[in-house]
């Protein structure tokens, strides 16, 4: 139930819709979530540094990236663990991140209703956790 979004580009086939980014050749930076593997030593630390491309071709190619983007998310979850549960609904393919002070309650009351098992399987309970 995750999301995940991809960045607008120019180019041909594949790469007319997403940019491939430099550093790891691929239509994500950081985290493939198709594969569930990290695209960066070092997540989130000081030392965080793409793999290296031999690495990264082990791990993921282009056809995974097409299969991945290929894929409409209705509605879903973004969220992040570290330091705490920060999650942000998709709604209708639109993702909704606003900070916690612009955060609307009653659509997210009714979208944690609505998908109340698999937010209660992610420790989301209420509206914007804290």
């Amino acid at each position: 139930m995750p999301g995940r979004l991809g960045r607008a580009g120019v180019g041909t086939g594949l790469e007319a819709l997403h940019q491939v980014y430099t550093s790891t050749q691929r239509l994500c930076k950081f985290y493939c979530y198709y594969k569930n593997e990290f695209l960066v030593s070092d997540p989130l630390g000081d030392n965080e540094k793409s793999l290296p491309l031999e690495k990264i071709d082990q791990l993921v190619n282009l056809d995974d990236c097409k299969k991945c983007f290929s894929e409409e998310i209705i509605d879903g979850i973004i969220y992040h663990e570290t330091k705490g549960l920060k999650w942000f609904i998709i709604d209708d393919e639109i993702p909704v991140m606003f900070p916690l002070e612009l955060r609307d309650v009653p659509q997210e009351k009714k979208f944690i209703k609505k998908f109340r098992d698999e937010c209660k399987e992610m420790g989301i309970t209420k509206p914007f956790n804290k």
